[in-house]
């Protein structure tokens, strides 16, 4: 959940549409993989450098897959209640995007 979070926050805007302005080194690489994996959640842990050998592990890439949906479909706040809540095993149908 907390790495769907931060790829969401990391696309560039807010859920109210307000901009996220950050002072990373890799800010643009980091929107634009954002950006994509809107449509395609896999390309965010394409990321190596940052994930390590987690890319690999078919588990956290369904888990992330489905938090980064549900988080772009109903919000950050519907999801963390769903994942509160323990209602979180199947929200939504995860789809290979």
């Amino acid at each position: 959940m907390l790495w769907a979070v931060w790829a969401r926050m990391c696309e560039g805007t807010r859920e109210d549409g307000n901009i996220n302005a950050f002072n990373d080194l890799v800010w643009d690489t980091l929107i634009a993989t954002a950006k994509r994996a809107k449509a395609e959640p896999g390309v965010w842990l394409k990321r190596r450098n940052t994930y390590g050998n987690l890319v690999d592990q078919r588990r956290f890439h369904n888990a992330f897959s489905k938090w980064l949906i549900v988080i772009w479909e109903r919000g950050v706040e519907a999801a963390l209640e769903s994942y509160c809540n323990h209602r979180a095993e199947q929200p939504y149908e995860v789809t290979q995007r």
